[in-house]
């Protein structure tokens, strides 16, 4: 006779390890992501400047750009996914200011570029 009460402990004990499994691979699995985005564009906003940060840039890097309206949103993207992805940090100005700067930060040497949108008021 077999007596489900006792595999029932088990069988969560097996689940939760499980569990605990994925979530530890999931967070060691990517450092960095792919894209960004900063602010809101409105129906009115315009796309002021278009930025590309190439292939094989050594990090960090900073990237300063300044405008002669406030910059309302800005868009930072990947050309294609590595193993590794980037991480941004803004470190002058702000989002609805008309200057920012973002530090850029991933593997020692690029193997994408990444290209940045910035967004103004009208």
């Amino acid at each position: 006779m077999v007596h489900y009460w006792t595999s029932q402990p088990v069988l969560l004990l097996l689940l939760g390890t499980l569990v605990m499994l994925v979530q530890v691979q999931s967070q060691s699995g990517s450092n960095g992501d792919f894209s960004y985005f900063f602010g809101k564009i409105a129906p009115t906003d315009r796309l002021c400047a278009k930025k590309v940060i190439g292939v094989g840039t050594r990090t960090p890097v900073q990237v300063d750009y300044s405008a002669p309206k406030p910059i309302t949103a800005v868009s930072m993207e990947a050309s294609n996914v590595a193993y590794q992805g980037f991480n941004v940090l803004i470190t002058r100005g702000a989002i609805g200011q008309p200057a920012i700067t973002f530090s850029l930060n991933g593997p020692w040497v690029l193997p994408y570029y990444i290209e940045l949108e910035y967004y103004c008021a009208p």
